[in-house]
């Protein structure tokens, strides 16, 4: 699970993402700065670049019913 917050984003807050990734396996927060809580809106590629390296780094199953 990937976990993305803004640094200035005071309703879903950096502690409360850490904790969240703390408690699930193979959980990932990260943070971008500078951001609030509308950050796709505010630095939209931010948190894309995230979640395609996020994506980078896993290994997807192909095939019939799977992601291709």
């Amino acid at each position: 699970m990937l976990l993305v917050t803004g640094s200035e984003d005071h309703l879903s807050t950096e502690t409360v993402h850490d904790r969240i990734a703390l408690a699930l396996p193979d959980a990932e927060a990260q943070v971008v700065p500078g951001a609030g809580h509308l950050l796709p809106f505010e630095k939209p590629f931010d948190p894309a670049r995230i979640i395609e390296d996020w994506l980078s780094r896993r290994t997807l199953m192909v095939g019939p019913g799977r992601l291709d």
